[in-house]
């Protein structure tokens, strides 16, 4: 006995085709609002300045998505024998427009610290210990980034982080950095 073959329909159905109009126009407007806010990845230096008015070196990198959003990360620190201090403070901000300007934004966000400080000594002074302090803050900011697809990023944030175990240094406490990046537009 011969067994039905399902025909095949390459001819879409009325419905079929309001759904393949739908998708089309769709995609059609994500994709063109995705274009003019294409994600952009920046790099760059900065100086960390951590409430005893002496700025530090950083290495900066900052990563936006859409027209809204942003991600940062500095590292910095510093080796005097026998400490080590590593320090990164990672963000995540919402960039507001400031003067009807898409270059001119106010950052708002949260922000996370990393601070670990190593001291090494000869056995005879007591060894070697570590000592690691994770916080977490508020952070606010302006910035001011190019619009062409390779462009300059520059801002200015300040960072608020409960003291916790650094209230003794007050080095944790507050954190305010100027950042001046590169950037690209992928």
């Amino acid at each position: 006995m011969l067994e039905a073959t399902p025909k095949l329909s390459f001819v879409p159905k009325r419905r079929n085709r309001l759904f393949a109009k739908l998708f089309l126009v769709f995609f059609t407007v994500a994709t063109e609002s995705y274009a003019s806010t294409a994600p952009s990845l920046s790099m760059g230096f900065a100086a960390i300045e951590e409430g005893d008015t002496r700025y530090r070196p950083s290495v900066w990198g900052s990563y936006q998505w859409g027209t809204n959003w942003a991600t940062g990360l500095h590292f910095w620190g510093r080796s005097q024998a026998p400490v080590l201090q590593e320090q990164y403070l990672l963000s995540l901000r919402r960039l507001f427009p400031l003067f009807g300007s898409s270059s001119f934004h106010a950052n708002i966000g949260l922000a996370l610290s990393y601070d670990r400080t190593h001291i090494h000594r000869s056995e005879g002074e007591g060894g070697k210990s570590t000592a690691i302090s994770r916080n977490g803050g508020l952070l606010f900011g302006l910035g001011w980034t190019g619009s062409s697809r390779l462009f300059l990023d520059a801002e200015w944030n300040g960072t608020l982080i409960p003291a916790g175990y650094g209230a003794i240094f007050l080095a944790t406490a507050r954190k305010q950095d100027l950042s001046l990046g590169m950037g690209w537009r992928l």
